[in-house]
């Protein structure tokens, strides 16, 4: 089962419907025993660092994500959820991440639409894709196993271990943002 923080920063019932299409069970919740529960945890919002750091830290969100990486469960950052799982983030006041990422992103240049992206083809089978970004801070250094250019280039995907970061969103890049977060999840493994 996967737990998709409701953070009130965007509708996640489409992720949640992707979700169930790749054949795993979703729910959308902010109740921590709901979360504690399951397998893996997501954390999604679109463009709204601040609003998605206040929303973590009034339910508490981000003590609960600590203990469920000490259990070894699945934790999964997309778009501002992805920034949410780093050290910092910077734009209009620096603000602490959860931390269970070892990255500080600092806002520059904003992006919404498609971009090219070099895959790393042995995680995702492929070796580039056109994804979605919208969002206004990147991991300006190149590691990880996707890469994106937008002024530069920026890490698009990162998984260590049972953390996972990705900064497009699967949910609005197609058939191929389905096949990514499917080939995520099936890296992560122990998701049911």
């Amino acid at each position: 089962m996967i737990a998709i923080c409701d953070l009130g920063l965007e509708n996640p019932k489409r992720l949640q419907r992707m979700l169930e299409r790749l054949g795993y069970m979703a729910i959308i919740t902010s109740d921590h025993s709901e979360i504690a529960c399951c397998d893996a945890v997501v954390l999604t919002g679109q463009d709204m660092f601040a609003e998605g750091f206040n929303a973590v830290k009034r339910n508490k969100l981000d003590s609960l994500i600590l203990s469920m990486n000490k259990k070894e469960r699945q934790i999964i950052g997309i778009g501002v959820g992805a920034h949410l799982l780093c050290r910092s983030y910077e734009s209009d006041g620096l603000y602490k991440g959860i931390g269970l990422l070892p990255f500080d992103i600092v806002a520059n240049t904003p992006v919404e639409g498609f971009l090219h992206t070099k895959l790393a083809s042995r995680t995702f089978g492929a070796d580039s894709a056109y994804l979605y970004y919208a969002q206004n801070g990147f991991l300006t250094r190149t590691e990880g196993c996707a890469t994106a250019h937008h002024n530069g280039d920026f890490t698009a995907a990162y998984i260590n271990k049972n953390v996972a970061a990705l900064w497009f969103y699967p949910q609005k890049s197609g058939e191929m943002g389905l096949n990514m977060l499917k080939m995520t999840l099936d890296v992560m493994e122990g998701i049911k």
